[in-house]
């Protein structure tokens, strides 16, 4: 179907000045007076003779006129046309894909790459309206692909320029990654929706080009690969523009985290701050400025990191007050400032909530099993440990709460019965840590049975007899040095392991099979030696610890050796159930979820800026229907991506009664965003395949005239400007022709 159109038609009210020909050719027919004269009549039977042919060269060069100033007319009001078939051109359609991810935020001048993406869409803008006047343009931004456009199948015109720089001037690069794939998936969708009104379809991609967004291992990013075979060669095309500078040098903050399994009131905790060198070279020494908010900060020296490289700056402190608590790393500022900011949200608890199950009690508190054990792990006047302890004896085990324990000590347990061990299991499994000391009650054929299970259970290593000496005791021997509950003293304490520490019996481990994840540190004696202290992962969650002798004087006099304080404190340190603190520090992507009690708490729950500086928001909690005879809970659900900015937010919860609790959400870009390697023209011709390459633009210069691939679809005027050359030309010719005669 044929349809018309015009660029500037208010200029159509030109048209009445195709009459300015006939009206002179009609002044000039005025009659005048005749005067008689002898030479004149002859020359006027001969004109009566050829009036026919004159007065067809009179209309010839008159049509010629009026024909010129028609075309003039149309020249300037730009007319399209529309159809199919035949020497006219379908309507195109030009959908914009703008990148406003993290990695845009390079610096560039006093400008950054997404203002001079801006630029070259601007650019393209202009060149749409010189060339494609009535086609249609689509522009998306990559963060909100799946959101309406800024502009859906808007008609080029005059305006549009204005337009498109008022949408994109108050825009800011965004935090999030380039998903290119469904982008251009979106892309797609759009312009199938305007398929009839516009046969040809051309996506603009304007974007920085990073190799991680387009190349997967060396291969082409499977979503763009698609969308570029799915595309009909004869109709469609697709342009990626490359802006940007082609520098790859960048130190990122890429994590801060906790060292430690918990962070305990009262207590030091090292946090960690993970620098990578993003670029080529090898970086230059820097500084890296640590804040614990409302506290302290403090500057550590970063040393020159090779190119790809990594380093780790520890910082110990000491939170004195449970609750959340912010941190804050912070480079100098580079070219890409994104991720020379690190934040941690991190939980500090009052203390470690330890369980000991306390086998053989004694008569008399000091012969209990646990006298030395509680008294190396509690917290009293001298030493602060931050561990809380609870004991109970097994027959209690059963129906104790575990949701708020951290860890388990078995001290001199006879024989677990079936549910105690698989509450066990299910508590390490979860996370928690279970250490097992070992004595007289200890029933060796039902632990190697039950807790053991041929290397599949809760105990490292399966017992053998028991042995030892009390006339003639051995001394431990730390046969590992790397191992965690030694590492950190080592020399100190094989010392006193073998000057001060006597073992007179204990339970001989089998050695650890080649296929048992089992670590020995401590053995009896020697390094050829029985394990004395054996540990693993159980099932990828805890640490299982299994120690060969009691914990009380029994068998040995560990318990009251300098170093047996140092031995319960390490293997909690490092086999206490950890917090994650994944669930409060979430990168741009990912969610919040957090459940409420509905009795307890109000669902709307605000979250902002901490400080109170910048975004804002309230969120609300969904009721989730209870199972049967459960608890109706409500469930939070604060999705990063509706979060602006990078940092610290408080999340305030607003209870029925009493004041406001508030926690704290770190919020941080990707790390992969501050690898700022390109994919070169050359590189997009090597990698994708050669299938695609005839329907792929790569255009590395901004403001290319190559941005513009399909020109003049749909516009007639460079036919009307040739049409009204011709018809000057030929009105010039005919009338000095007609006038010679």
């Amino acid at each position: 179907m044929l349809s018309i159109a015009f660029f500037n038609p208010l200029l159509l009210w030109a048209l009445p000045l195709a009459a300015v020909p006939i009206i002179i050719h009609l002044l000039n027919r005025r009659r005048f007076n005749k005067v008689p004269w002898a030479a004149m009549e002859y020359l006027l039977r001969a004109m009566k003779r050829n009036r026919r042919r004159i007065q067809m060269e009179h209309w010839i060069v008159l049509l010629l006129r009026t024909l010129a100033v028609i075309a003039l007319v149309f020249l300037v009001t730009r007319p399209q046309l529309t159809g199919s078939g035949g020497l006219l051109k379908a309507r195109a359609h030009h959908v914009i894909c703008l990148d406003d991810s993290a990695s845009m935020a390079e610096r560039v001048g006093a400008s950054n790459v997404f203002k001079l993406g801006v630029d070259s869409v601007n650019a393209l803008v202009g060149k749409l309206i010189d060339k494609e006047g009535g086609d249609l343009v689509t522009l998306i931004l990559a963060s909100q692909h799946d959101q309406q456009p800024l502009l859906f199948a808007t008609r080029v015109g005059p305006d549009l320029k204005k337009k498109v720089r008022d949408l994109l001037s108050a825009r800011v690069v965004g935090d999030s990654v380039l998903g290119a794939g469904q982008l251009l998936s979106s892309a797609k969708k759009w312009a199938e929706e305007k398929r009839k009104d516009a046969r040809d379809v051309h996506y603009y991609l304007v974007t920085d080009s990073r190799l991680q967004d387009f190349v997967s291992d060396g291969k082409p990013n499977p979503g763009v690969l698609k969308h570029l075979e799915e595309m009909d060669v004869a109709h469609t095309r697709m342009s990626v523009i490359s802006v940007g500078p082609g520098e790859t040098q960048n130190l990122g903050i890429t994590q801060v985290r906790r060292r430690n399994r918990l962070a305990m009131a009262g207590t030091s905790v090292t946090l960690e701050v993970e620098i990578h060198n993003f670029g080529d070279e090898s970086s230059t020494p820097t500084e890296v400025a640590v804040e614990i908010l409302g506290t302290s900060q403090v500057v550590r020296p970063v040393p020159a990191i090779p190119a790809g490289g990594h380093v780790v700056i520890d910082v110990d402190h000491t939170f004195r007050e449970p609750g959340f608590h912010g941190v804050k790393a912070s480079l100098r500022k580079d070219r890409y400032p994104v991720d020379d900011l690190g934040v941690l949200a991190l939980e500090v608890v009052g203390s470690s909530d330890v369980l000991i199950i306390n086998g053989d009690p004694g008569n008399k508190p000091e012969e209990s099993e646990t006298f030395y054990l509680s008294a190396a792990l509690d917290s009293d006047v001298e030493v602060l440990t931050g561990i809380s302890v609870t004991e109970i004896p097994p027959h209690m085990f059963a129906d104790y709460d575990l949701s708020k324990t951290n860890m388990i000590w078995l001290a001199n347990v006879a024989a677990p019965t079936d549910k105690d061990i698989a509450k066990l299991e299910s508590f390490c499994a979860a996370g928690g840590g279970v250490v097992f000391f070992l004595g007289d009650q200890v029933d060796a054929e039902s632990y190697n049975r039950k807790l053991y299970k041929d290397g599949a259970g809760l105990l490292p290593l399966p017992l053998l007899d028991l042995k030892g000496d009390a006339e003639r005791p051995d001394a431990p021997f730390v046969a590992d040095r790397t191992h965690y509950a030694v590492k950190d003293n080592a020399e100190v304490m094989s010392f006193v392991f073998s000057k001060m520490v006597d073992v007179r019996r204990y339970y001989a481990m089998a050695e650890p099979r080649e296929k048992d994840a089992v670590s020995v540190p401590v053995r009896v004696k020697s390094s050829n030696g029985s394990p004395l202290l054996a540990d693993k992962t159980f099932r990828g969650g805890g640490q299982s610890v299994a120690i060969g002798t009691t914990s009380d004087l029994g068998w040995s006099d560990l318990c009251i050796s300098p170093v047996f304080l140092v031995l319960c404190q390490e293997i909690h340190k490092h086999a206490t159930k950890a917090m994650s603190t994944a669930r409060y520090n979430l990168r741009t992507t990912g969610s919040l979820v957090v459940e409420l009690d509905p009795a307890e708490y109000r669902r709307d729950v605000l979250v902002r800026a901490q400080g109170g500086q910048g975004f804002e928001g309230t969120f609300t909690a969904v009721d989730r229907d209870a199972e049967t005879g459960g608890k109706v809970t409500s469930v939070l659900n604060v999705p990063m991506t509706r979060v602006e900015g990078l940092g610290l937010f408080e999340l305030t919860l607003a209870p029925h009664r009493g004041q406001a609790e508030t926690r704290l959400i770190g919020r941080s870009a990707p790390s992969s965003e501050g690898r700022l390697q390109k994919l070169s023209k050359a590189a997009w011709k090597r990698i994708y395949p050669a299938e695609v390459q005839d329907r792929l633009d790569v255009i590395e210069e901004k403001g290319s005239d190559s941005a513009v691939a399909v020109a003049g679809e749909g516009e007639v005027w460079r036919m009307l400007a040739f049409a009204l050359l011709a018809f000057l030309l030929l009105e010039s010719v005919l009338a000095w022709r007609f006038g010679r005669r």
